[in-house]
Formats: C-alpha cells, structure tokens, sequence
C-alpha cells in the first residue's frame, strides 16, 4: 500500500484525491471514480482533502454538496459497506429538505437515485461505536419510507455505476442551482 494512503501522510499532504483513488478503489471501478472526480473539478465542486482518512469534500458557495470517500479502516466497524471500494455521500439540503427542484426531480426520474440512497435503520450505528437514535418516519417525493436511519437522510451510492453517477450529476446541478439562487 503506497504511503498516500495511510492517514499520517494525509494529514501532513493533503493530497489530492486523484492520488489516492488507484490504491483504493477496485479496479474496474477506478475509470467511474476518476471519472466522476474530474466532473465535479469541471463544474467547480473540487474535492478537497475532508480532514478524515480517505475523505474528501466537494463544495459549492463554501459548504459541502457531497463528499467522496474510499475505503479505509473505519469502513470495517460499519457492515452496510463491506465489499465497497468508494462512495459519494449527498449534502443537498434545497433538495431534500426545501424540495427545491421537485418537478424536475419527478419529471426526470431522479427520486428513484434518492431512493436508493435510503436504508433501514439496523440499530448498529457505525457497528456500535456511534449512539443509535432508532429509525424514522419520512416522506420523499411521494414515498414513505418507515424505520429509516436517520444517517441516511444525505444519500450514499456505494461504488455507484454509471447510470447511478448520471442522477447523481443532476442531483448536484439541481443543489448547486439552489445554492447559486438561479
């Protein structure tokens, strides 16, 4: 393991996560990885080192929009993300909470990708080491969903694909537009 990877040397370098993702990241998944790191640079999102080990924030007007994290040590305390090499974690606010954007939204399809991102509540938070607070109740864009954990409420597509990473793109947009006031 090259020692961009380890957390001393990113503390010390913050290094870029360009970097890091070919000793990370599955290699038939690298290409998508690269892929979607280069799009957030192109639409000003650029990853910035998160201060936590193979953690990564894209910002937009000075707040986080997602984050793109790599497996690391600490993914092995949480069952849900064995077998997983990278995941992008949604910080959209105007979207979720504001419902900014829903006609675009529902007439795109893409509340199937914010869908997808939710899961139950296991009552493991973080395999024991986070407090667990129970699931919830909510509604998104015409679905309930019960027993929900409340860590989901910002979506995370673990080693999503490309069509994954197409909704994902336009769920950004949509946030960024908010963000912007357009």
């Amino acid at each position: 393991m090259a020692e961009v990877t380890t957390l001393q040397f990113q503390r010390e370098n913050k290094p870029k996560i360009e970097d890091v993702i070919p000793y990370v990241v599955a290699d038939d998944k690298q290409q998508i990885a690269l892929d979607f790191v280069a799009w957030l640079r192109e639409n000003k999102m650029s990853p910035g080192w998160s201060g936590v080990h193979n953690a990564w924030d894209a910002k937009c007007k000075s707040k986080t929009i997602c984050k793109v994290s790599l497996r690391n040590s600490g993914w092995d305390a949480n069952k849900r993300l064995h077998g997983f090499t990278w995941n992008i974690k949604l910080y959209c606010p105007h979207i979720y909470n504001n419902g900014y954007g829903a006609e675009i939204i529902i007439n795109e399809g893409l509340q199937s990708i914010i869908w997808h991102g939710l899961y139950k509540c296991t009552h493991d938070c973080l395999g024991g080491t986070k407090p667990c607070i129970g699931g919830n109740n909510y509604t998104f864009y015409g679905r309930e969903f019960t027993s929900t954990c409340p860590h989901s409420l910002y979506p995370a597509f673990l080693d999503p694909d490309e069509d994954m990473l197409n909704g994902v793109r336009e769920l950004l947009k949509i946030e960024k537009q908010a963000r912007m006031g357009k």
